[in-house]
C-alpha cells in the first residue's frame, strides 16, 4: 500500500470550497452607475432641486445594493452582504456621475428659464 495515499486526508482530491460569490461587488457597482447617470438625467428633466431630491438618489442608491443581494441570491450570511460592503460598493462613483448629470441636464434643460427668471 502507498504511504501517501494512507495519510491523504479523504477529501484530498475534492474541489476546493467555491469563493464567496465574485459578481456581487462588480454587479452592485454596474448598477448604481446605470442609476446614477439616469436618476441624474432625470432629476434635471423634472426640475428637481435641493436636498429632498439629493436624498432621494442616495435611498434609490442604498437600495439597489439590496437589490442586487437578491438578484444574486446572497443570503444574510455571506461575508459582503454580513460586513455592509454591498452598501457602500460603487457609491462615491455613483455619487459624483449623479451630481455631474443632474447639473448638466437640469441646465441644459431648463438654464434658459433659471437665467432669466
Amino acid at each position: 500500500m502507498n504511504t501517501a495515499s494512507a495519510t491523504r486526508p479523504p477529501n484530498a482530491h475534492a474541489a476546493p470550497p467555491t469563493p464567496p460569490n465574485k459578481q456581487a461587488h462588480p454587479t452592485t457597482h454596474r448598477l448604481r452607475q446605470a442609476l446614477g447617470l439616469a436618476i441624474g438625467i432625470l432629476w434635471g428633466y423634472l426640475p428637481w432641486t435641493g436636498f429632498v431630491a439629493f436624498l432621494a438618489f442616495v435611498a434609490a442608491a442604498v437600495s439597489a445594493a439590496g437589490l442586487a443581494q437578491s438578484a444574486l441570491g446572497l443570503d444574510d450570511d455571506h461575508p459582503a452582504v454580513a460586513g455592509g460592503e454591498l452598501v457602500g460598493e460603487g457609491m462615491p462613483g455613483s455619487l459624483s456621475l449623479f451630481l455631474v448629470a443632474w447639473a448638466l441636464s437640469y441646465t441644459a434643460f431648463h438654464g434658459g428659464a433659471a437665467a432669466s427668471g
